[in-house]
């Protein structure tokens, strides 16, 4: 059998750049996690992100944590303490969010939170020491979501995440 045309059905997946399917694959996530369950949950995940990424550089000066965090030397270690900070504040925000049934989304809002929360997502993990030394984006990507803008990113975003949830 020949299966030399079979890359022919996605001719352009090859010449895509890793940091753009990460982006997509993350919009695609969030959008999907919007319409299944609603946008509260991509709304607590945009909430939850920036307060870890606030929490992650205490740990650096904390009581008995700043001895756990020098013995971190390696960024997936680093790493692992921040999704460990982020899962914990994930945790307690969706305690303390208001509304969790099932309410699925309509498409369009929920490619909104998608597209939201992606990009505070985008924000932190740029401006996260450890998340930044796992993968390093592209310049230009770094240039859009750093730190000339990401006050911008941060503000349009929760915005329009109140404007969805509202």
């Amino acid at each position: 059998m020949n299966f030399s045309y079979s890359n022919l059905a996605v001719p352009y997946i090859g010449h895509m750049q890793t940091d753009w399917i990460i982006i997509l694959s993350l919009v695609v996530i969030f959008t999907a996690v919007a319409i299944k369950w609603g946008t509260a949950r991509t709304c607590v995940m945009a909430l939850t992100l920036p307060v870890s990424a606030f929490l992650y550089t205490l740990v650096h000066d904390g009581f008995l944590l700043s001895t756990l965090d020098a013995k971190l030397t390696s960024p997936i270690l680093q790493s692992a303490l921040f999704g460990i900070i982020c899962i914990f504040v994930y945790i307690m925000t969706h305690r303390m969010y208001r509304s969790y049934t099932n309410e699925g989304e309509h498409l369009l809002l929920a490619f909104l939170a998608g597209i939201a929360t992606t990009c505070i997502t985008l924000v932190v993990w740029i401006h996260t020491p450890a998340l930044a030394s796992i993968w390093s984006f592209l310049p230009l990507i770094n240039m859009i979501f750093g730190a000339s803008y990401a006050l911008w990113w941060m503000i349009v975003s929760l915005l329009l995440l109140g404007y969805i949830r509202s």
